[in-house]
C-alpha cells in the first residue's frame, strides 16, 4: 500500500495536471527539485569522528574515506554530494535519487542513529518542513509564466 506521502503527491500530481501545462510544470519542478537537492545537499558540521585522533584511532574524512592513525587509508567515501540523479517521467513528475550506497542510511526513513546524531538531514522530515517554501517557488514559477517572464 503507498504511504502518506505517495498519496499526496499523485493527488498533487492530478491537480497540477488539470490546471498548468506540461511546458510550465516542468519549469516549475525543475525549480523545485533544485530546492529540494540543496536541502539535502547540507553536510552537517564535522565532528570528533573527521578529525584525528577520531574514535578508536581512526577518523573519515569527507571525499576520500577513513585513515587511522596507524597511516593506514581507505578511500571509501562515494562523495554523496556529487551522486544526485535527476530524472524527468512526462511533464508532471520529476525524481531526485542519490546512488551513493549508503545514502539511505544517512537520509532515510527509518534513519540510522548515528547519522540522525551527527546531524545528517532525514529527508522526509525535510520536505514536510520546506514543503511550503517548494510551493511558494512553484507558484512565483507559475505567475512568471502566466506574466510572460518565466
Amino acid at each position: 500500500m503507498a504511504d502518506d506521502y505517495t498519496r499526496q503527491s499523485t493527488i498533487l500530481r492530478q491537480r497540477i495536471a488539470a490546471q498548468v501545462s506540461p511546458e510550465t510544470a516542468t519549469k516549475m519542478l525543475k525549480v523545485v527539485t533544485a530546492m529540494v537537492q540543496a536541502d539535502l545537499d547540507e553536510y552537517p558540521p564535522a565532528t570528533e569522528a573527521n578529525r584525528p585522533p577520531g574514535k578508536r584511532g581512526r577518523w573519515y574524512v569527507r571525499g576520500f574515506g577513513t585513515r587511522t592513525l596507524t597511516g593506514k587509508a581507505y578511500p571509501t567515501s562515494e562523495r554523496f554530494s556529487s551522486r544526485w540523479e535527476q530524472s524527468q517521467h512526462g511533464s508532471y513528475r520529476r525524481d531526485l535519487t542519490n546512488n551513493a550506497s549508503y545514502g539511505g542510511y544517512l537520509m532515510g526513513n527509518p534513519q540510522v542513529a548515528w547519522a540522525k546524531a551527527r546531524g545528517w538531514p532525514n529527508a522526509k522530515k525535510k520536505l514536510k518542513e520546506r514543503g511550503p517554501d517548494y510551493l511558494e517557488a512553484a507558484g512565483r514559477v507559475v505567475a512568471g509564466v502566466n506574466r510572460g517572464t518565466g
